[in-house]
């Protein structure tokens, strides 16, 4: 397998990692907890923010790989480096 293949596997999975280690943070945060003070309710907002960028950008790695990856196999059918 070609470098760049296995690269582009590789952010491809990398990436949805990402992406389910944010869904699994936003889930631990975004418990609701009864008569919540104030600071804890901006700790929650932070780490439910966090989570979303962590999701986000792990959706986008994921992408970038899996269309790298698609792209190489492209390349090879057509005959072409």
């Amino acid at each position: 397998m070609k470098p760049a293949r296995v690269f582009a596997a590789g952010a491809a999975v990398l990436g949805l990692g990402m992406a389910l280690l944010g869904a699994a943070i936003y889930s631990g945060a975004s418990i609701p907890y009864q008569d919540a003070p104030a600071e804890l309710l901006t700790q929650q907002a932070v780490e439910i923010a966090n989570a979303r960028i962590v999701f986000l950008i792990g959706l986008g790695v994921a992408a970038v790989g899996a269309m790298g990856f698609w792209r190489s196999l492209v390349r090879d059918r057509k005959g072409t480096n």
